[in-house]
């Protein structure tokens, strides 16, 4: 499905350069006449504001949302592990190929930090997904589902959703009802983001056969990260996001660059 992109040019100039990853944000469209008489003019920011505690101060700040924050760290991540890969392994040579050769130990720091950060990608681009469809549920969401023990259908409310359906059912039954859009199963976005599941349980639940014991080099987790696609999970994470948003992106996920 083409994503359509609206123009950065038209944000107003008051919020345009404000971090993309603010959870709302946007400008007022008309003056505003408060209970105590001030006057905010056209244009003044209109942002989702809370607190923290912080020790014995309360502190108020702009909200972010959370699936921003997980997909720019996991691009951050995903750009050091590659970089970290690229600066230890580029010493290999075309004369290699089908040798067995060996990192000096003076690159085994940063060939762990490189295995540390792409670990990192795989991690939040699939929990971005996991902080998006929890949020994007409504509250007065409902959604039926078969008890395969009684064989009755029971209606799970928001909660429910949020705690015991996967995030396969999420993505597939329930979000597209909430957005009216269709699934994205069967799709080369569904098939991106398999892949980055799958990856991801073996990273999280990570067996001794994934990374001690494999049946071949080719098979052990670590090569599996090496791989040119872990750096765009972060993107490939985004574009399922923006299926849900046919028409216009929230600005978290239009102004990250992912897309």
């Amino acid at each position: 499905m083409p994503i359509s992109v609206r123009l950065m040019s038209e944000e107003h100039p008051h919020i345009a350069g404000r971090d993309h990853r603010l959870q709302a944000v946007t400008t007022l469209a008309a003056p505003y006449y408060s209970p105590s008489g001030e006057v905010h003019p056209v244009g003044t920011p209109i942002q989702i504001q809370g607190y923290v505690q912080v020790r014995n101060y309360l502190v108020g700040t702009q909200f972010p949302n959370a699936p921003a924050l997980y997909l720019s760290f996991a691009r951050k991540a995903g750009a050091e592990g590659k970089r970290l890969a690229e600066q230890t392994l580029g010493l290999l040579r075309p004369a290699d190929v089908g040798r067995t050769v060996h990192l000096i130990d003076e690159t085994e720091g940063s060939f762990f930090d490189a295995l540390e950060n792409l670990l990192a990608c795989v991690i939040f681009s699939y929990s971005a997904l996991e902080c998006f469809a929890n949020e994007a549920l409504p509250d007065d969401v409902e959604h039926s589902v078969l008890n395969r023990r009684t064989q009755v259908s029971e209606k799970y409310g928001k909660g429910e959703i949020e705690r015991w359906l996967g995030l396969d059912a999420k993505l597939h039954e329930v979000l597209p009802t909430v957005f009216k859009v269709k699934s994205p199963k069967g799709t080369a976005l569904w098939r991106d983001y398999r892949a980055l599941s799958s990856l991801r349980d073996r990273c999280v639940h990570l067996k001794s056969h994934d990374w001690r014991k494999p049946p071949k080099p080719a098979d052990n987790l670590w090569s599996d990260l090496l791989a040119p696609i872990v750096s765009t999970l972060p993107n490939k994470a985004a574009r399922l996001i923006a299926h849900y948003y046919p028409t216009e992106q929230p600005r978290w996920l239009l102004k990250g660059g992912y897309l």
